[in-house]
C-alpha cells in the first residue's frame, strides 16, 4: 500500500512540469496535466494537514511548510491555467512560501523529502512567473495588463487619406509629431488634444489620440475613439486594423476577427492582416482558418522567421509548407 501511494504521488508531481513541457511546445493535453498534478498535490496536502494537526504527529516547520503548499499550489493552478482570482493573492503567498522553504531548509530537524520535492518544484514554477517568456507563459507575478494591456512596442507610420480644415490644426498635429519622433509621447498627446478640439470629427486625430490611450493602458477609451472614426469614414484599413488589435489585447477574439475581416474586405494585399486574424483564430481554436491566415500571409511575403509564435502554431498545426 505504501509503495502505491508513493508510485501515485510520484506520478501526481511529474505530472506538473511534463503538462509545462507540454504547453511549452503546443502539445495537447499539458494544461490537463498541470491541473491533475496541481489537484493531486492540493488535495494530499489539505488531507495531510488536517490529520497531522489533529493527531498532532508532525513538528511545526511541516505543518506551516504544508500549508504554505496548499496556499501556493492554488496560486500556481490560476497562473498556469490563465485565471485572474490568484493575482492578488500571489503578491503575498509565493513570498511567504519563499521563506517559508528558507526556514524549513534552515531550522526543521525531521525534513520530509516528499515536502522538500515539491517545494523544489513549486520554486522552479515561480521563475516564469518573474522572466524565462515562452510560448503559453503562466500569468506573471505583476500581470501585464496591469501596467501595459497594450504591449505593443514597435509601429509603422501610417499614412492616412486625412487633411486637416484648419491651417492651426496642421500646426499643431505637426508640433505633435515632431515630440512624438522625439519620444516625449504625453507631450505629443496634450497637443493632439488641443487640435482634436478645433477638428473633432477629424478620423486623423482620432486615429492618433487613440493611440495614445492605448499606449497609456486605456484600451477602452482608444476603441470608442476608434469607432468615432470609423462612424466617419468606414473605408481605412488602419482603423479596424488597429481597433481589431486593441479588441484582440482585450481577449476579446470575435471582436477583432470581425475587424480584421473587414480590413480584408477593404484590402485583402495586406499580410499584417492575415497575421493578425491568425493569432485571434487561434486563440478561439479555429485551427484550420488559422492555417488558411497563415498561408494567405506567407504568400504576400510574411517572415515566419520574425513570427515566432506564429511559426510555432504553424508547424503544430498546419500541413503545408513554405
Amino acid at each position: 500500500m505504501k509503495f502505491l501511494k508513493l508510485f501515485l504521488f510520484i506520478i501526481i508531481l511529474l505530472a506538473i512540469p511534463v503538462g509545462v513541457l507540454l504547453n511549452m511546445n503546443l502539445l495537447f493535453g499539458g494544461g490537463s496535466l498541470i491541473t491533475l498534478g496541481l489537484f493531486g498535490i492540493l488535495l494530499y496536502y489539505t488531507v495531510k494537514t488536517i490529520k497531522d494537526c489533529i493527531k498532532k504527529r508532525n513538528n511545526r516547520f511541516n505543518i506551516i511548510l504544508q500549508i504554505g503548499v496548499v496556499l501556493t499550489t492554488v496560486v500556481l493552478f490560476s497562473k498556469y491555467r490563465f485565471f485572474r482570482f490568484g493575482d492578488y493573492p500571489a503578491l503575498v503567498i509565493i513570498p511567504l512560501f519563499f521563506f517559508m522553504v528558507l526556514e524549513y531548509f534552515a531550522k526543521s530537524n525531521n525534513r520530509d523529502i516528499k515536502l522538500i520535492t515539491v517545494s523544489i518544484i513549486y520554486l522552479i514554477l515561480f521563475i516564469p512567473l518573474f522572466c524565462f517568456d515562452f510560448w503559453g507563459s503562466p500569468r506573471r507575478y505583476i500581470p501585464n495588463e496591469w501596467v501595459n494591456r497594450y504591449d505593443v512596442r514597435d509601429g509603422s507610420e501610417i499614412d492616412l487619406p486625412h487633411v486637416f480644415i484648419y491651417s492651426e490644426t496642421e500646426q499643431l498635429s505637426q508640433k505633435a509629431y515632431q515630440l512624438k519622433s522625439d519620444g516625449y509621447y504625453y507631450e505629443a498627446m496634450i497637443i493632439f488634444q488641443e487640435a482634436h478640439k478645433i477638428e473633432p470629427k477629424n478620423p486623423l486625430l482620432l486615429f492618433e489620440l487613440s493611440e495614445f490611450y492605448a499606449r497609456n493602458n486605456l484600451l477602452e477609451t482608444a476603441i470608442a475613439l476608434l469607432d468615432t472614426a470609423i462612424m466617419i469614414d468606414n473605408t481605412t484599413v488602419a482603423f479596424y486594423n488597429n481597433r481589431g488589435l486593441l479588441h484582440y489585447k482585450l481577449k476579446e477574439n470575435n471582436q477583432a476577427i470581425a475587424d480584421y475581416l473587414k480590413a480584408v474586405q477593404i484590402d485583402s494585399t495586406q499580410l499584417t492582416l492575415y497575421a493578425n486574424l491568425a493569432l485571434a483564430y487561434y486563440y478561439e481554436k479555429k485551427f484550420e482558418l488559422v492555417c488558411e491566415s497563415i498561408n494567405k500571409a506567407e504568400k504576400l511575403g510574411l517572415n515566419m522567421k520574425a513570427h515566432k509564435h506564429l511559426d510555432k502554431v504553424r508547424k503544430r498545426y498546419c500541413k503545408f509548407k513554405t
